[in-house]
């Protein structure tokens, strides 16, 4: 059964890298994503993504966060940004992940945080960290990040009409920043 699993598993991450190249390349070639939008329960996703990790912290300010999602897209953006903080932060360091809602005048905004303390990113190269297949100088070469996932986080907020940036000191740590317009269920889809 283990094996199986193993298997499943596998083949599922196999899966969604190649989604994620497929979408990657629809977005470079000036198409839009094929985005489906649905109610989706931000705070539960997030738990969902975090569960059984005992290195991510997760701190919500509310305990049910409904928005009108792409909750597949949305669970990439929650995923690429936790694997990225996990392989490039030291094995027994905290990964802290926030949500929050942010009054604004044009309405409400969800910011998702991710915060490790790792190698961070050089301060010239910060720049480049959404860029497809980049990889910091300073990257450990035994780890297996391809330079996709950030670019992945870049083209999927962008079609969701939000924001991504990173701010990063090297040696010190890295947090990367979502910003998303919150759409109620009902309203205007995506």
């Amino acid at each position: 059964i283990a094996d199986a699993e193993r298997i499943e598993a596998t083949a599922s991450r196999m899966a969604d890298l190649i989604s994620e190249t497929l979408d990657i390349t629809k977005v470079e070639l000036g198409r839009a994503l094929d985005l489906v939008p649905r109610e989706v329960d931000v705070v539960a996703l997030i738990s969902d993504v975090v569960d059984g990790e005992e290195r991510i912290t997760f701190i919500s300010d509310r305990d049910t966060v409904l928005g009108v999602f792409d909750e597949h897209r949305l669970r990439r953006v929650v995923t690429n940004l936790i694997s990225n903080a996990l392989l490039y932060s030291p094995p027994d360091s905290a990964v802290k992940v926030g949500l929050r809602l942010l009054n604004r005048a044009a309405g409400e905004l969800l910011e998702l945080t991710v915060r490790h303390e790792g190698i961070g990113i050089p301060e010239d190269q910060v720049g480049n960290v959404f860029d497809c297949f980049f990889r910091a100088r300073n990257a450990p070469e035994s780890s297996y990040g391809l330079g996709m996932g950030l670019a992945s986080v870049r083209q999927i907020v962008e079609q969701l009409r939000g924001i991504a940036t990173v701010e990063s000191i090297e040696g010190k740590g890295t947090t990367a920043r979502v910003l998303l317009p919150i759409q109620e269920p009902g309203e205007h889809q995506i």
